[in-house]
């Protein structure tokens, strides 16, 4: 599986971070800079702490067809730190929701997410169906995630509410855990201020970016 089997994936770029495909000859990267605990949040996860399990779910859960998936690049040493991905896309409704995102250890509480929000929002703004915008972006996280929430409330989204009992999530060990699932969204109309407040977070965490 490469990028090629998603659709329209294009690459973004920014003084600070460039967000260009993600392919599977990626996996060896990302498995290198990803501690095991980063799933525990996510509906899936790989099925054991090897390079192959890696693959096979970064195959199957994040380069799929209905997803448009990111390699998350530092401008500044050219090193891959994360990825993230539009997913939920819906044309007939001009909708996306950005989800499955990650970053190495070194790269949290960085300009990197700020700076890959920025670029992915401004490109579903004015970009995504057809150069006419998204009406509505959603991001949710597991309620539990306290940290994620945190990110997307701190990003100026919308927190909509919680659906409990929303999925069933099985582990590596094969366990099934139900999760409740926090809602939260941006509107085009609101786009304006989050993209400013976006780029004054990213020029205090990465004063090269003009």
């Amino acid at each position: 599986m490469t990028a090629a089997s998603q659709p329209c994936v294009p690459s973004l770029s920014g003084p600070s971070v460039t967000l260009r495909p993600l392919t599977l000859a990626d996996a060896p990267a990302l498995f290198a800079i990803t501690p095991p605990e980063t799933f525990a949040y996510f509906l899936s996860e790989p099925r054991s702490w090897t390079l192959d399990a890696f693959a096979t779910w970064l195959q199957n859960y994040v380069l799929t067809p209905q997803q448009i998936s990111f390699a998350v690049i530092d401008t500044h040493s050219q090193t891959l730190v994360g990825s993230t991905s539009f997913l939920d896309i819906l044309p007939q409704h001009r909708h996306a929701e950005i989800g499955i995102t990650w970053y190495a250890q070194s790269a949290r509480g960085t300009h990197v997410n700020p700076a890959s929000k920025y670029l992915l929002l401004d490109y579903a703004f004015t970009k995504m169906f057809d150069s006419r915008g998204a009406l509505r972006i959603t991001l949710k996280c597991n309620a539990k995630n306290e940290t994620s929430k945190r990110a997307i409330t701190k990003l100026g989204a919308t927190y909509e509410g919680t659906l409990r009992n929303h999925r069933i999530k099985e582990t590596a060990a094969g366990a099934a855990e139900v999760r409740d699932t926090a809602y939260y969204s941006i509107l085009p109309q609101e786009w304006p201020q989050i993209r400013e407040n976006l780029s004054s977070r990213i020029a205090s965490l990465h004063p090269t970016t003009s």
